[in-house]
């Protein structure tokens, strides 16, 4: 018996359907498409454009990168900039295509105060420079991270990806910013997924910041017949009773708690 899995990211063999998604996004990832994807959540998209496109794209791309950032709640430009770079880390950890250069091991350095006086017994004597330095701010962290990810273009298959883009609204200041940045990036796949259909709608109408910057992309309703299925696998006749209660606010029988760690979405009960 097939398990039944919820509360979390799930792999291509749990997932209900989806084919016609499956299919469509690799062809779009492969060929640098723009896509601004719309489903209420718990419809799957983030499994799909997580866990299981990437596998496929990596069997496919000659070379494959992937930058994956998810922006779901964050509160200030600070924790967008974070997220940014985090996503960037793992990113450059998995591909393996930054090498550390002399400037950014100054800059590193620079970043770090120490006294070097105490340790001589000498009268104390600061070295280095603050975080509070105005030329290190959340802007200058984010155009860090796509002057990396610019240093790549057209020479490696691109594939960004942008999850609860709607959440970018409140901080008009940086979605302007970062939109300088998304608009450069023609030899790349960029996807912007959102599951508030007005925000995302208002980012990209005739009058909002990211206009013509990306086609639209929906994920249908499942049929009926899929989900009886689905649930036949996991759930047999005869075995383990069950009811499904759908909340019009939550779309599950309880409510789910969702935090960050290290930038990653973790799902609780």
């Amino acid at each position: 018996m097939k398990e039944f899995v919820f509360n979390s990211l799930i792999q291509e063999e749990d997932l209900c359907n989806r084919t016609r998604e499956k299919d469509d996004l690799l062809k779009f990832a492969l060929t640098n498409q723009k896509k601004v994807i719309y489903a209420p959540r718990k419809h799957g998209k983030t499994s799909i454009i997580k866990e299981i496109i990437p596998l496929k794209f990596e069997n496919k791309a000659k070379k494959p990168f992937i930058f994956y950032v998810d922006l779901m709640s964050v509160n200030s430009e600070r924790e967008i900039a974070t997220r940014l770079e985090i996503a960037l880390d793992k990113s450059q950890k998995k591909y393996n295509k930054f090498d550390a250069t002399a400037k950014e091991i100054f800059d590193a350095f620079r970043k770090i105060k120490f006294d070097v006086g105490a340790a001589m017994g000498l009268e104390s004597v600061e070295i280095g420079v603050s975080q509070s330095d105005p030329s290190y701010n959340e802007y200058a962290k984010v155009d860090k991270v796509f002057s990396k990810l610019k240093s790549l273009h057209g020479k490696v298959d691109l594939m960004i990806v942008v999850d609860e883009f709607q959440d970018l609204a409140r901080f008009p200041g940086m979605l302007g910013f970062i939109r300088g940045y998304l608009q450069q990036f023609q030899k790349a796949s960029i996807f912007y997924l959102g599951s508030r259909l007005k925000l995302i709608k208002d980012l990209f109408s005739h009058a909002g910041e990211f206009y013509e910057m990306a086609d639209s992309y929906t994920f249908e309703r499942i049929d009926g017949k899929e989900w009886r299925s689905y649930f036949h696998e996991r759930f047999p006749v005869g075995t383990i009773p069950f009811e499904i209660v759908t909340n019009v606010h939550t779309k599950r029988k309880t409510e789910t708690l969702v935090g960050f760690d290290e930038g990653e979405r973790r799902f609780g009960g």
